[in-house]
């Protein structure tokens, strides 16, 4: 079954009750999308959660929460908000006019994790909220999810004024959203579509406005819209339930709305990423900006050690490379380079890379 999205395809997730790992693993796991119907209503959250008892719980937990005052879609415009988890579960209650917060996306929200791999214990999880840690005895982790690729456990709690933009995780982690209250619509495309929904560019000066680079630059939700291509990707769309849980693959698109005046939901982490080109992609990001740090500490003669996204990384852009007595170009454009050879080659396929550094071996 399928259906029209504004200019866009969408066919129904595929809905499996009762799934298990061999199923999972078969027919799934790192290839598409699915709906577990009811897959969560055994668990003690279904039961418990609510506004007032996840204040009695954990009230006291500091977290930061995304604050945006016009486009609920608009990361660019989000400003962090510090408090405690009970005054934004009043705020919720009693939401603002002026103001719409949503608690998700940011290391505070963690409340669980993998404590029994340590090798896991790296980003986000390398520490838990501890104000949000009793909430992990409510939690069960999906049963088709295999207990060494589970990571971490976020809290996600919302409004109807919630929503995020088409975009992938730069982490590269898999996904299972687990609804407990109120609905959610998800509109997935694989990372195969990414040339048609266009991502902004990860290198660009940073005071250029624009979303992210894992941000596509088609708008899916204009009636119709013309930097679509007539080749549209098609996608995927399904509706979640208190009690349902999702999965998607690493690297997918994904645009998420909120449909009730309350929702909460946990965000399970999978390490299952293998080696699609949007991986590539973010890592050449990294790269590109511990480059610009280093030539900006260099051009200062201190060698001092940076950090991505300091003030020399914006000190570092426009830096011209050099081999031997021979200019090499801008860098920035040479990245930029990469990052349309490997946006141009199908998402499960490396060769662009191998073949972009054997040209510019070639030119040089």
């Amino acid at each position: 079954m399928s259906e029209r999205w504004q200019s866009y395809e969408l066919q129904q997730v595929e809905r499996v009750p009762g799934l298990d790992r061999a199923i999972f693993r078969e027919r799934f796991q790192g290839q598409r999308p699915l709906i577990v119907p009811g897959g969560a209503l055994d668990s003690p959250m279904l039961a418990r959660w609510d506004l007032s008892y996840l204040a009695q719980a954990a009230g006291h937990a500091r977290v930061t929460v995304a604050a945006y005052p016009e486009d609920r879609r608009d990361f660019g415009s989000i400003e962090p908000r510090e408090m405690s988890l009970a005054e934004f579960l009043r705020g919720l209650a009693q939401p603002a006019r002026d103001e719409v917060r949503y608690l998700f996306n940011d290391p505070s929200c963690v409340f669980a994790r993998n404590e029994a791999i340590t090798r896991l214990h790296v980003g986000w999880a390398a520490a838990l909220n501890a104000g949000l840690a009793p909430l992990a005895a409510d939690f069960r982790v999906p049963s088709f999810v295999a207990s060494e690729e589970y990571v971490l456990a976020v809290l996600i709690l919302g409004s109807r004024d919630n929503a995020t933009a088409l975009h992938y995780d730069n982490g590269g982690e898999a996904k299972v959203v687990v609804q407990v209250r109120g609905r959610k619509r998800i509109i997935l495309f694989p990372p195969q579509a990414a040339p048609a929904l266009r991502p902004h560019t990860h290198f660009r000066r940073p005071e250029i406005p624009g979303r992210a680079g894992s941000h596509a630059m088609v708008d899916i939700h204009a009636p119709a819209d013309a930097s679509a291509s007539a080749d549209a990707p098609a996608g995927w769309v399904a509706e979640l339930e208190p009690g349902d849980v999702a999965y998607w693959p690493p690297f997918w698109f994904h645009d998420v709305e909120n449909l009730d005046d309350v929702t909460m939901a946990v965000g399970v982490f999978v390490d299952e990423v293998r080696l699609p080109a949007l991986l590539l992609r973010h890592t050449a990001h990294l790269v590109f900006q511990e480059l610009l740090a280093g030539a900006a500490a260099r051009a200062r003669g201190d060698g001092a050690a940076v950090q991505g996204g300091s003030p020399n990384v914006r000190a570092g852009w426009g830096v011209e490379l050099a081999v031997g007595d021979r200019p090499a170009g801008n860098l920035a454009e040479l990245f930029q380079e990469l990052e349309r050879t490997l946006l141009a080659t199908d998402a499960s396929d490396v060769r662009g890379l191998w073949e972009w550094n054997g040209r510019l071996g070639r030119d040089r």
